[in-house]
């Protein structure tokens, strides 16, 4: 074997002995061995045999990641038909909700959008609100009617009596309220 020819092979100056030459030629099969490793390695990642060339573990590689953003576009498109749905049944929730009130008599026909919208913000908070508004249908708590005679109301109109009642509010109450909010007429009186 041609020493020369081995030198210039390996890369080794002209001055390099038999030893170096061996030496290099050593190291050259362990990169190599464990760059065949690496290789291989590198394929069993990419899903293919041990033995497979660079050009069919960059192949696979390619394939795999046009798989991620495939499956990664699908979940993004799945998150945003999940959330369309969550919305969709928050809004029909909170429209039977808000339309059974009404139909109960809570005065919020003209905020009909607004407590819809309010429900799909705070569910639970807008509940609570409805439970507490007062009703419309007759069902409020009434006060007896005044007694005949009853001189408490005698400044109440007959429609004045019909909505304290519809209202639930005591008709003495509230003529008691207007008697302590009436003005004397004749400003020598006061």
């Amino acid at each position: 074997m041609d020493l020369a020819a081995l030198r210039a092979a390996l890369g080794l100056p002209d001055t390099a002995d038999e030893a170096a030459c061996l030496e290099a030629a050593r190291a050259a099969h362990q990169s190599r061995t464990g760059a065949a490793a690496q290789i291989a390695t590198f394929a069993a990642a990419a899903g293919v045999a041990g033995n497979a060339t660079a050009e069919q573990i960059v192949a696979a590689i390619r394939v795999g990641s046009t798989e991620v953003a495939t499956l990664a576009a699908r979940t993004v498109a799945l998150e945003t038909e999940l959330g369309q749905l969550r919305t969709a049944t928050l809004q029909k929730e909170a429209t039977g909700e808000i339309d059974a009130a009404i139909k109960d008599g809570v005065p919020i026909l003209a905020s009909r959008d607004y407590f819809i919208a309010l429900f799909m913000r705070d569910p639970a908070g807008t509940k609570t609100v409805l439970a507490g508004m007062p009703r419309l249908n007759g069902t409020a708590v009434k006060p007896p009617p005044p007694a005949a005679g009853d001189t408490s109301v005698a400044t109440l109109s007959a429609l004045d009596l019909e909505i304290a009642t519809q209202m639930g509010v005591d008709p003495a109450k509230l003529a008691a309220y207007r008697a302590s909010k009436a003005q004397p007429t004749d400003v020598r009186a006061a």
